[in-house]
């Protein structure tokens, strides 16, 4: 992880300074991938010390329960952005993404009751998590599944696709990446 960012580091100041760069996928990706650094800053650091009171689990659950939350969020981004067309979708991955936060909200309430590596607190946000990553991973392979079904077998590149969609290939990446993309 920590090699990882300080490898790319460029390439997030780089995105950073692009137009339209603060829109939501953006930010829940800084947020996402900064809060997961500090989570596990923090844990090697209580890991060292071998003590875990309850200001050190709540400190330490509170960040990774935002790193857990804004990267869920980006799956929901692009589970919506696959899913433009169809409300009944969107509504149904708001509700799940919904449900995962409530879901892993439980291990701040086990943090909070000072309770650091216990098992049964963890349960329920694994569940709700793995369920709702299944569920996206599903429903968007399924998607480019269909559209595999309905694109004739001669196209093999994306120059051989029909304008039509190449223009909502182009729609749902600006709407996945927020940014321009090349002509």
């Amino acid at each position: 992880m920590v090699w990882d960012i300080l490898t790319h580091l460029s390439d997030d100041i780089e995105l950073l300074f692009l137009p339209r760069s603060f829109r939501l996928p953006t930010i829940a990706y800084f947020i996402s991938r900064y809060t997961f650094l500090a989570y596990f800053i923090l844990l090697v650091a209580e890991d060292v010390k071998g003590q875990c009171t309850a200001p050190k689990a709540m400190a330490l659950t509170g960040v990774g329960y935002i790193a857990v939350v804004t990267t869920l969020l980006q799956f929901l981004v692009r589970a919506k952005a696959i899913f433009s067309d169809n409300r009944f979708a969107q509504w149904f991955f708001n509700c799940l993404w919904l449900a995962a936060v409530g879901g892993t909200l439980l291990v701040v309430t086990g943090a909070s009751s000072g309770i650091c590596n216990s098992d049964y607190s963890y349960y329920i946000p694994v569940i709700s998590i793995l369920v709702h990553d299944s569920c996206v991973f599903a429903a968007i392979s399924y998607r480019i599944y269909r559209m595999a079904l309905t694109s004739p077998r001669s196209m093999r590149s994306r120059s051989d696709l029909p304008s039509t969609v190449q223009v909502r290939f182009k729609m749902t990446i600006l709407t996945l990446w927020g940014r321009t993309c090349p002509h």
